[in-house]
């Protein structure tokens, strides 16, 4: 029998906290409602990042939950918008996690990349990279 009755719900719940859980290990941090702000700033933040075909290629990869979360306020008219410095990148991923510092901002984006390219199909972390300024590219993917 599933927690909330349909297995996939108990499914993307179960994902989503693998997820949340990894990037609260991998940034030192042990606040699930932390990573779930670092996650969402930093999803939407590359969302906007990218022309709205990609944007929709990797949010089709994401667990049910965490897509949900990638899309609330999406304005595809909107973007793409380059965030063309790591200052920028981080101001931006800090605005929209509930204002985090931009150092944190920065450490959770480096934890958040890593979780994709941990979690999802090489392929596409690779446009998704491709999309990403160069030099913003290095700082976030070392």
């Amino acid at each position: 029998m599933s927690d909330q009755g349909l297995p996939i719900i108990d499914r993307t719940v179960q994902e989503t906290n693998r997820w949340l859980n990894a990037l609260m290990e991998d940034t030192g941090q042990s606040d699930k409602t932390f990573a779930l702000a670092g996650l969402r700033g930093v999803l939407v933040t590359l969302r906007d990042t990218m022309p709205v075909d990609l944007a929709t290629n990797l949010g089709d990869q994401l667990p049910l939950l965490v897509r949900g979360i990638y899309y609330e306020n999406y304005v595809p008219a909107k973007t793409p918008h380059l965030e063309r410095t790591s200052r920028d990148w981080a101001a931006s991923v800090a605005a929209t996690s509930d204002n985090l510092d931009t150092a944190t901002a920065m450490t959770l984006s480096r934890a958040v990349y890593a979780l994709l390219r941990r979690e999802l199909d090489a392929n596409i972390v690779d446009k998704v990279s491709d999309a990403i300024p160069a030099d913003l590219r290095v700082e976030l993917m070392g």
